[in-house]
């Protein structure tokens, strides 16, 4: 009897040291895969930051260092025109307009970057955006050469449309390709790349890089290289799933796109939620920004994404330093905070969304998937040269 109960606890280990083997065997099959397309989102991510938000960062940094030789180019070129150089007042004045019209390009691209968006794809509109890049690196590269300061002009409007577009479309890919577990860190990444993007125009507007004054037409249209990166790159990955699903009604090439970026697995649950949302939204009309404006549902969201961008301008970051602007920046910038953690803030934690009246497409509040963008952005309004004139450093 002994012997017999002995045999079969052996049976028994090696059965269960078997089932061992085999489940450890079936999860590193598992997480090969997942790791895979991991990387797979990884590049995904970086890839379309190229022409996205990393391009926003390059124009808010790289206009400062030739600022000076640009000047001199202006005046220049006006006096070989006609013949008398330009006052110091009509040179500051040019050179205004060729830093504030890349914002008004900017709003443009971001007017039609939705309508884009909608008729020729994210991943399509991203690859064309790139071609605007390349055409404002070519007219600001070459306006030196043709003594026309005018390009530049045209080019910094380019940009902005790049920027506009690339902003927004950039956003909306990124979150629509990634899983819902990985979503709020994947758009946490467009802030990221604004910064990664100022760091490398400062270093490429370095002296002994690009910032000298033989080479700053160069320097001025490196934006062409980050998008010729995308241009030749992101072709070779899919389009948005939800954008197939739900704009185009395809459901085969929705599921293919999942696959390639998720993983080979069955997906029916998330096109089923996809097609609910179709079915949802396919009474209501696309509303243009007045419509928008005027609708008394998002009202109070739209008047606070207002006010957040309206501080973050008054807080400093994009003005000169002047004395009182130390103190106007960190009152501003703890008024700032202190709103959005009694406010919009606290919805994050609490998942109260139901007060704003947000429709969530995505399982989480846009709040969440922005406010760390907009921390970044407002901290760093809190630069050396403010803390050392109030004495903090």
């Amino acid at each position: 009897m002994v012997s017999e109960r002995l045999l079969r606890l052996q049976n028994a280990s090696e059965n269960g040291l078997e089932q061992l083997c085999s489940l450890e065997a079936c999860l590193q099959t598992r997480q090969q895969p997942e790791m895979y397309h991991l990387k797979v989102l990884l590049l995904l991510v970086i890839v379309s930051a190229m022409g996205g938000t990393l391009q926003h960062g390059l124009n808010m940094s790289i206009i400062n260092t030739p600022s000076v030789y640009i000047k001199c180019f202006i005046n220049e070129t006006w006096l070989e025109r006609h013949g008398t150089a330009l006052e110091e007042h009509a040179v500051k004045a040019i050179w205004s307009v060729i830093v504030s019209v890349y914002s008004i390009g900017a709003v443009f691209g971001a007017l039609i970057g939705g309508h884009f968006s909608v008729k020729y794809g994210r991943r399509n509109c991203l690859i064309f955006n790139n071609i605007l890049t390349i055409v404002a690196a070519f007219f600001v590269g070459f306006s030196r050469m043709a003594r026309s300061f005018e390009m530049i002009l045209v080019a910094r409007f380019l940009y902005g449309v790049n920027s506009g577009n690339g902003m927004n479309v950039h956003c909306m890919y990124i979150m629509e390709c990634s899983p819902k577990k990985l979503r709020g860190i994947v758009t946490i990444t467009t802030a990221i790349f604004i910064s990664l993007g100022k760091c490398l125009g400062q270093i490429m507007g370095l002296r002994e890089i690009l910032g000298s004054e033989s080479v700053w037409p160069l320097l001025m249209s490196f934006n062409a290289l980050p998008a010729f990166i995308q241009l030749i790159t992101l072709p070779w990955f899919p389009e948005s799933p939800r954008y197939l699903l739900i704009d185009k009604g395809n459901r085969a090439l929705s599921m293919n796109a999942l696959q390639r970026l998720w993983g080979k697995r069955d997906f029916s649950q998330e096109l089923e939620e996809m097609q609910a949302e179709r079915a949802a939204i396919s009474s209501e009309k696309a509303r243009s920004v007045w419509e928008l404006c005027r609708d008394p549902s998002v009202r109070s969201q739209l008047l606070i994404n207002m006010m957040m961008s309206f501080l973050i301008q008054l807080s400093g970051i994009n003005a000169h330093l002047v004395h009182w602007m130390p103190y106007c920046s960190m009152v501003i910038i703890f008024a700032y905070v202190f709103c959005y953690g009694v406010g919009p803030g606290e919805l994050n934690h609490t998942d109260r969304t139901d007060l704003l009246g947000l429709r969530m497409d995505y399982g989480r509040s846009p709040f969440c998937n922005l406010h760390g963008h907009y921390y970044i952005e407002t901290f760093k309004a809190l630069s050396p040269a403010c803390t050392m004139e109030l004495g903090l450093i």
